[in-house]
């Protein structure tokens, strides 16, 4: 006997799809201590056919719904991002080590959760700022620190949300994206 269940997720062959896209990246250096650098990714995707193979293997009344339809873009794949990033090796001694400055701005363009989830079926584009302070050979040792913090703005954003829009209950949640972080990273390296 099968017992109705709540709703739930699993893998599922999509069938067919296209995938193609193109990446960029360059790095400048204008003067000696700065370093600057691009990078942008575009993605197209497209559900092409959607099928399952084995649906007389699923309990009698359940339904399976695609994140897509035939046609539309694949879930979380955000058409379009971009990094720009810039760091400035600090003019000191050179038996004091390598130190850097560094900051990093990510945009990510809004994308598909699924379409069976609508009216909350994507997540908007969100941008992020990180900086970083580098302290590489501290004191000539095989040392390294860094202080670092992500999310400087505290920019709220969405990496997930449920697909419980369209059942019974009609609710919708979001997993909401790390906030404002700081935090120290110390590597020591052994050997040559």
């Amino acid at each position: 006997m099968i017992l109705p269940t709540g709703p739930s997720s699993g893998i599922v062959n999509a069938g067919k799809s296209r995938i193609w896209g193109i990446e960029v990246e360059s790095t400048l250096q204008p003067i000696k201590p700065l370093t600057l650098g691009l990078s942008y990714a575009y993605l197209n995707t497209q559900l092409q056919s959607a099928f399952l193979q084995s649906s007389a293997a699923l309990p009698p009344g359940t339904t399976v719904e695609f994140p897509t339809f035939q046609g539309n873009v694949l879930p979380f794949s955000p058409k379009n991002k971009f990094s720009a990033n810039a760091t400035y090796r600090l003019p000191v001694p050179e038996e004091l080590g390598n130190v850097s400055l560094g900051a990093t701005y990510t945009y990510t363009s809004g994308l598909l959760v699924s379409t069976t989830a609508a009216p909350y079926d994507t997540l908007g584009a969100y941008g992020l700022l990180g900086m970083n302070l580098h302290w590489n050979d501290i004191l000539r040792s095989p040392i390294d620190a860094e202080l670092f913090a992500t999310n400087l703005t505290n920019r709220v954003y969405d990496l997930n949300l449920t697909q419980l829009y369209s059942t019974a209950f009609g609710i919708a949640s979001r997993y909401p994206g790390e906030p404002r972080m700081y935090g120290v990273r110390v590597r020591v390296r052994f050997g040559k």
